[in-house]
């Protein structure tokens, strides 16, 4: 039995969960969106509307909505979700962690849906919040990324965008980690396109130094 944080028991969750499951496999999400309905129903009920519980379930719902194209739902849904979370009595990194995820969440319909401009606050404010924490995690070069995307797109500078990101993502899991190719990949390309020189061949050097450890691994893994 699972409890919300003030103590009241939520045994329906793993019901909940298995009945969701068990009608999105059969093609019936009506269904499945009915059982999200009532969960909401009795955590509103017994938690409040801007406990943790609560949120998930609108989130579990802005989910559905998205999978069956209900775009105009979903994106109501989730400007509800956040401010309710915005509301919540906690304190602290787990408060700011959470909205931050609903803000990205919201962020991504809208890129989704090619709608920018709508897009960049939110991920503007998503990551201020994010580097305001003590620990940055690499959510936070997500951020950057994503908002260096938009720029690109738009034709504005991005370089320190991505540098940015780069820091962080290296400060999170490491300069050799293979997960940072992926932004350095993209750096690359601009400072390729900036004639940016210097920076290039710094970067096909890390980019070079992680594949070459890459593949030194598989190689040993084969052996």
């Amino acid at each position: 039995m699972q409890f919300g944080r003030r103590g009241k028991p939520r045994a329906h969750n793993c019901q909940i969960i298995c009945d969701r499951w068990e009608y999105h496999v059969k093609g019936r999400p009506a269904d499945a969106m009915a059982v999200y309905q009532r969960a909401l129903e009795i955590d509103q009920k017994t938690v409040g509307a801007a406990e943790d519980a609560t949120l998930t379930d609108l989130g579990f719902i802005a989910s559905d909505f998205c999978a069956q194209g209900k775009i105009q739902e979903a994106e109501q849904l989730l400007k509800q979700t956040i401010e309710l979370a915005r509301q919540n009595p906690e304190s602290g990194p787990l408060r700011v962690a959470r909205v931050i995820g609903l803000q990205e969440n919201l962020a991504s319909l809208y890129r989704f849906e090619h709608r920018s401009t709508e897009a960049e606050p939110l991920l503007e404010e998503a990551m201020r919040s994010c580097e305001s924490l003590s620990t940055l995690s690499p959510q936070c070069a997500g951020f950057r990324v994503s908002l260096a995307e938009i720029y690109r797109n738009e034709g504005r500078p991005i370089a320190a965008a991505y540098e940015r990101a780069l820091r962080i993502q290296e400060k999170n899991l490491g300069p050799d980690h293979p997960r940072l190719l992926s932004v350095l990949t993209n750096y690359f390309t601009v400072a390729r396109a900036l004639g940016d020189q210097a920076k290039v061949t710094e970067l096909q050097a890390w980019i070079d130094s992680i594949q070459g450890k890459m593949e030194a691994q598989r190689q040993r893994s084969v052996q």
